[in-house]
């Protein structure tokens, strides 16, 4: 009405609010508001009543027995010939879906960029091994070459390298 308060709720509304048509008049629609919106609820539309802009919202309410929805306001001054404020016209569309959907989303793009980076790091590091490891093992079988036969105890010790190296190797 021009007071700003709400004189007709159609039964979509209703639905969506989780109350009858006489729970929603005035202010009772109020109380289905989350407590940490209501604050900017109240004055985005008490800034709207002053300045007779549209008043347009995205806020969460409860329904009584129901899940948290998102909801997206948007209501304008009837004016007058005079120009004063006869009354309000709004409607409210549940987001609730769209605001899922964008998260899905965004949690995708977050878990496709983690398994990208982790691919990205598997192959630098599977690069960085093999290099040095190359060299470890051909220079360990060369060292094995050498020595077959002439020392026993240096033999034992390349041993070890060049199984440590393929160890790591298969890795």
């Amino acid at each position: 009405n021009a007071d700003g308060l709400c004189d007709y709720t159609n039964p979509a509304w209703q639905a969506l609010y989780g109350l009858s048509a006489e729970e929603s008049l005035g202010t009772g629609w109020a109380r289905t508001l989350l407590p940490e919106d209501r604050d900017a609820v109240f004055a985005g539309w008490q800034r709207s009543m002053v300045t007779r802009e549209p008043f347009e919202m995205e806020f969460r309410v409860q329904p009584p027995n129901g899940p948290v929805r998102r909801v997206w306001s948007q209501a304008r001054p009837i004016l007058g010939p005079d120009g004063s404020v006869r009354a309000h016209v709004g409607a409210v569309v549940d987001v609730t879906q769209a605001h899922e959907l964008a998260e899905a989303r965004q949690a995708q793009v977050v878990a496709e960029e983690s398994g990208r980076r982790q691919r990205a790091f598997l192959s630098r590091v599977s690069h960085e091994l093999r290099t040095p490891l190359n060299a470890i093992l051909g220079f360990g079988s060369l060292l094995q070459h050498d020595l077959a036969g002439r020392d026993a105890r240096s033999e034992g010790y390349v041993q070890h390298v060049v199984d440590a190296g393929r160890h790591m190797l298969s890795l």
